[in-house]
């Protein structure tokens, strides 16, 4: 008797931006990064990592960055990307944007991340996928000292999605009431 064969799907593979992130990312260079003016006196980094694909497109890396208290807030990823598409990012930007170098922006978002991490914060969870459009966080990116907090101490600024219950527990349990500031809108309490 004869065996069937087994029938294959003649579909190919659909495809996935964050496997390819996590897979090629690292493997294209960078071609700018970006960070909007005045984010030392805001406190809010809005900051943009470019890598160019063989394509010729754009692969782009969103991070939105507390440097005064929670770290990395928010973070999204564009593949396959023009120039033109970006003009909607960039539209967002407080204050207009910037080009940068590269070390710069990779030890905010890092320094960032570890300053709220000291504090009880974690990175916006979406950051598992877009690290990978970043360089690994070695000694072959060299190190910048920056300051984080305000004054010596966090300074919450709250957003309009910002959990503050939330946030002032961890605060209040990891440097304790009255060893760090909040603010509403541009109002410190």
């Amino acid at each position: 008797m004869a065996k069937r064969k087994k029938k294959t799907s003649g579909s190919p593979q659909k495809f996935s931006p964050t496997r390819y992130i996590r897979e090629k990312a690292r493997n294209f260079p960078i071609e700018a990064c970006y960070i909007n003016s005045g984010y030392a006196e805001s406190g809010l980094a809005q900051i943009v990592v470019l890598r160019k694909q063989p394509s010729g497109k754009l692969l782009a890396g969103v991070y939105l960055v507390d440097i005064f208290c929670v770290g990395l807030k928010d973070t999204f990823w564009r593949v396959n990307q023009t120039e033109e598409d970006l003009q909607e990012i960039f539209h967002s930007f407080l204050g207009g944007q910037n080009q940068c170098e590269y070390e710069i922006v990779h030890n905010l978002i890092y320094g960032a991340i570890d300053y709220a991490e000291e504090l009880g914060f974690e990175p916006h969870p979406d950051f598992r996928i877009s690290r990978y459009i970043l360089e690994p966080d070695t000694e072959a990116v060299p190190y910048i000292e920056m300051e984080f907090g305000k004054d010596g101490k966090p300074l919450f600024i709250s957003g309009p999605h910002d959990d503050v219950r939330r946030i002032t527990r961890i605060l209040n349990n990891s440097v304790g009431v009255g060893n760090w500031e909040y603010m509403t809108g541009r109002k410190r309490i």
